[in-house]
């Protein structure tokens, strides 16, 4: 669903992924969405949920590294030791780069749109071109992981995958709570072609035949029946929450400069 190898016949609802666009958070949410519902079902457990990895959190020494649950290549179950199916060698354990974790440059985007030649926190009036959250620290996760994860193509197929964009997701979440945060439907957020292509998006996983669809509505609303869910938190730590703060602030006019003697 996400992406394919090449050479591999492609299916209608194959190769996806919403990749350096407007709708890189809202399909990717979708996505999560679909693949919860999915795990709910096989498993028969209307309660499990996808966690997030918050690579981010400074107060967690280990939040850099890759979780416990994905290190370990065996796993004991009912007192024997079995091979561990989260565990891949191909993957650089970590720490990630205290520079591709960096949330603080995104979160002060105020736009999630932007223009020519800035970019906004969830992408920009042209495709092709990363928003501020895709380039960092998706992007960079992606690619300092290595494995499976370093490539569209494959990235779907490793399960630290879901622990990411659970925290992108978690992300923008984070960026809607601050003040002064612009959505693209807001008054002066964006053209009116953009909106209209944005209010009217729809998503569609599984088959072809019976597809599961996601309004654009659905997926803006956490509350909405086909989201359904909520973080354990989305509260800043105090130093990156000032960060922000002070850089979303306007610019006095005519005011600022060095005191003088």
């Amino acid at each position: 669903t996400h992406g394919i190898p090449m050479g591999t016949p492609p299916r209608p609802a194959w190769g996806q992924c919403a990749h350096a666009s407007l709708f890189f958070l809202p399909w990717h949410r979708a996505y999560l969405a679909w693949f919860e519902g999915t795990i709910r079902k096989l498993a028969g457990d209307d309660t499990w949920g996808l966690p997030y990895w918050n690579y981010s959190d400074p107060d967690n020494p280990d939040a850099a590294l890759l979780p416990a649950e994905f290190r370990v290549p065996t796993r004991t179950v009912d007192g024997e030791a079995v091979p561990n199916p989260l565990f891949d060698p191909t993957r650089n354990e970590g720490p990630l780069p205290a520079e591709d974790i960096d949330i603080v440059p995104a979160l002060t985007e105020p736009r999630f749109v932007g223009g020519v030649p800035d970019v906004g926190f969830g992408g920009t009036d042209r495709d092709r071109r990363f928003g501020d959250v895709e380039s960092t620290p998706h992007n960079w996760v992606h690619v300092d992981i290595g494995g499976l994860m370093e490539s569209p193509a494959t990235a779907g197929q490793d399960p630290i995958f879901w622990l990411h964009h659970a925290n992108i997701d978690r992300l923008w979440e984070v960026w809607l709570s601050l003040r002064g945060s612009v959505r693209l439907t807001d008054p002066g957020g964006g053209s009116a072609f953009l909106v209209t292509q944005w209010q009217s998006a729809i998503f569609w996983f599984g088959s072809e035949q019976s597809p599961s669809t996601y309004m654009m509505d659905d997926v803006e609303d956490l509350s909405s029946v086909k989201m359904g869910y909520e973080y354990e938190s989305i509260d800043l730590p105090e130093a990156s929450s000032e960060a922000i703060a002070t850089a979303r602030e306007p610019v006095p006019v005519g005011g600022g400069g060095f005191p003088l003697d």
